[in-house]
C-alpha cells in the first residue's frame, strides 16, 4: 500500500510539473505573439507607407510592397499560431473552423473539419492543450504527409473527447520517431490531460 501511495504521489508530481512547464511555455508564446504583432507588424506597416510615398521605379516598388504584404501576413499567421486572438472568448470549434478555412487558402491540402456532440465540457486551459495538440498534428500533415486531402474530427462523448486526424498521404512508420520535438509536445500534453494517442497507418 505504501508503494502504491508513493507511486500515485510521484505520478501526481509528474503531472503537476508538466502543467507548470506547459503554463510557462504558454506565457512565453503569448509574450512573443504580442511582440511580433505590436513591434514587427508596426514596423512593416510604417515601411510600406513610406515606400508608397517614394518616387522610384513603379514596377520594382510594387514588387517590394508585395513582399512586405507577404511578410505582414506571415507575421500575423505566426502570431495567431503562437496565441490565437480572443482564445478565452471564442469557442474552440469556432476557432478551429476559422483556422482550417484560412489554411485551405494557403496550402495544396484540402482540410475538412467536423465537430460532433456538445462542446463546452473542458476548461479554457484544457482547450488550449487540445488546440496545441491539433495544431501539431495538422503541421505534421502539412509538412510530412504529401497528402492532397485531410480530415480533422472532434467527437465529444459523455466522458471524453476523441480527436481523429486522417489524410490520404504516404503514411507514417509503424514506430514513429518518438524523439521528434513535435511528438514530444503532443505526448506531454496528452499525458497532462490523462489521454492516449493511437497511430494507424496503411496504404
Amino acid at each position: 500500500k505504501e508503494k502504491e501511495k508513493l507511486s500515485l504521489e510521484l505520478e501526481g508530481q509528474k503531472i503537476a510539473t508538466a502543467g507548470h512547464i506547459i503554463s510557462a511555455q504558454e506565457m512565453e508564446r503569448k509574450r512573443i505573439a504580442e511582440d511580433l504583432h505590436d513591434e514587427l507588424g508596426g514596423d512593416i506597416a510604417a515601411i510600406k507607407i513610406n515606400l508608397q510615398k517614394a518616387t522610384v521605379d513603379t514596377e520594382r516598388l510594387n514588387k517590394v510592397i508585395k513582399l512586405l504584404d507577404k511578410a505582414s501576413g506571415d507575421i500575423r499567421s505566426i502570431s495567431h499560431n503562437l496565441m490565437p486572438p480572443d482564445f478565452s472568448a471564442t469557442p474552440l470549434d469556432i476557432l478551429l473552423d476559422s483556422y482550417y478555412r484560412q489554411l485551405n487558402n494557403e496550402h495544396g491540402i484540402v482540410f475538412q473539419f467536423h465537430v460532433n456532440g456538445e462542446s463546452g465540457k473542458f476548461t479554457k486551459e484544457d482547450e488550449l492543450m487540445i488546440y496545441r495538440i491539433i495544431m501539431e498534428l495538422t503541421n505534421n500533415v502539412v509538412k510530412h504527409s504529401c497528402a492532397t486531402e485531410a480530415t480533422v474530427q472532434m467527437i465529444y462523448c459523455d466522458t471524453y473527447l476523441e480527436v481523429i486526424v486522417e489524410d490520404n498521404g504516404k503514411g507514417i512508420p509503424a514506430e514513429p520517431n518518438k524523439k521528434g520535438i513535435g511528438l514530444k509536445n503532443i505526448q506531454s500534453r496528452i499525458n497532462y490531460l490523462d489521454g492516449k494517442i493511437i497511430f494507424d497507418s496503411n496504404e
